[in-house]
């Protein structure tokens, strides 16, 4: 189970977001996280362009936080 804290931490940080079915991929920002069903899902929006949308944790990799 994962904790909220560990929710929150993904909100903010960029990662790209594959596009299913193709190699296009695109740089996204994180806006919300939830867990649905048992998996994650990231609400995220174009770094360049507009709209928003919910996609599972499978289609996004996110950068690597600097420690």
């Amino acid at each position: 189970m994962i904790t909220a804290r560990e929710l929150a931490a993904a909100i903010g940080r960029r990662g790209s977001l594959r596009v299913a079915g193709s190699r296009l991929r695109f740089d996204v920002e994180v806006l919300d996280v939830r867990e649905r069903f048992g998996s994650l899902d990231y609400l995220v929006r174009p770094v360049a362009g507009a709209g928003e949308t919910w996609h599972g944790s499978d289609l996004v990799e996110l950068e690597e936080v600097a420690s």
